[in-house]
């Protein structure tokens, strides 16, 4: 499928997710596979078919250095367990979007100054879809808070160079890092959560120009 036409079919199936106010949306995949891009370009198509959008990045949830690296700094395990707060993202995104009146804070920690800020509430216009983007977005302590969720499913040897590139610095340096933590996180987390059983949407974003869905009906009826 063309990527427009991608776009536009998943635009309409957001644009029909009416659970009151607001709707809870996930885009989820490893790293470099896409979720940021994808995220600006589908709340354009929502929002020019009037529904708001409000973007949040997972990446602004994370906890301080100390925490994220507690078991070594290259560690998988310590990437997926400990490198986002999960109890501020409920505090902050998940509880007040859903309260009246519905409401969020953005984010939680300055990463480049490894501190804690707490920004100022952002009100939530009736009918508003709140689409999250970031990566372990279906881990168990999550997983329920979504009324639409999207998995890109991108091979390693796809997002591993473009994170390369995306970084910088040294080329090989960065490679074993992901390799380390950034993919042995991922994998642990691919094994755990299962997430061609649960997302609604799984993707195949190997070529984000040329993508295929798979939807949960589909997927179940393959089974």
């Amino acid at each position: 499928m063309r990527r427009s036409s991608f776009i536009d079919r998943l635009a309409t199936e957001l644009l029909a997710v009416r659970v009151g106010a607001v709707a809870m949306v996930a885009i989820d995949g490893v790293d470099a596979a896409g979720k940021t891009t994808l995220a600006h370009e589908l709340a354009a198509a929502v929002e020019a078919r009037g529904r708001p959008v409000v973007q949040i990045g997972f990446d602004a949830f994370h906890r301080s250095a100390a925490i994220r690296h507690r078991r070594g700094r290259e560690s998988g395990e310590g990437y997926y367990r400990d490198t986002f707060d999960l109890e501020r993202f409920a505090e902050f995104v998940l509880t007040p979007a859903l309260s009246k009146p519905p409401r969020v804070r953005p984010a939680c920690h300055d990463l480049e100054r490894d501190q804690a800020i707490k920004p100022a509430w952002q009100p939530l216009a009736g009918n508003t879809v709140v689409l999250v983007e970031g990566v372990f977005l279906h881990r168990p302590e999550l997983r329920d808070a979504w009324h639409f969720s999207v998995f890109l499913q991108t091979r390693f040897e796809v997002t591993v160079p473009r994170g390369v590139l995306r970084d910088g610095g040294d080329a090989g340096r960065v490679r074993a890092r992901y390799e380390r933590r950034y993919v042995a996180g991922q994998r642990l987390y691919l094994a755990e959560c299962q997430l061609e059983r649960i997302a609604d949407w799984v993707v195949d974003h190997d070529d984000p120009q040329d993508v295929h869905i798979r939807s949960r009906a589909e997927r179940e009826e393959l089974a």
